[in-house]
């Protein structure tokens, strides 16, 4: 099994642009996700950018079921658990809604607060 993930020639000239507006102060939470993925473990990712610098370096949303973050991950670690454990990094469904990442962030907490107050 190829536990390698490819990123279309579009997305990935996407993300380089997002990760080059981040480099110059752009304010990183109002970019656009560029896909969707489902890591290793069964969560959702939304990847935004890639550190033009750094290219193993991601940033975007990711929805760890009890948690949500806005975080940089090395991409070769998700990667390595995909080997580890034996399962691919999947594409995940088109991003239906065109909203900035942190609009899918604040949506994922709103709903994460209701599940502590119930």
């Amino acid at each position: 099994m190829n536990f390698k993930f490819e990123f279309i020639p579009t997305e990935r000239k996407q993300l380089l642009a997002n990760g080059r507006k981040r480099c110059i102060g752009y304010d990183h939470p109002n970019l656009f996700p560029v896909l969707s993925v489902i890591d290793p473990y069964g969560r959702e990712r939304m990847i935004a950018s890639i550190d033009p610098e750094d290219q193993d370096m991601v940033w975007g949303f990711s929805n760890h079921g009890d948690k949500v973050h806005l975080e940089d991950y090395r991409w070769s670690d998700l990667e390595r658990a995909a080997r580890r454990e034996g399962r691919a990094i999947q594409r995940h469904a088109k991003i239906s809604s065109y909203q900035p990442v942190m609009d899918f962030y604040r949506d994922a907490l709103r709903k994460e607060l209701r599940l502590y107050k119930d």
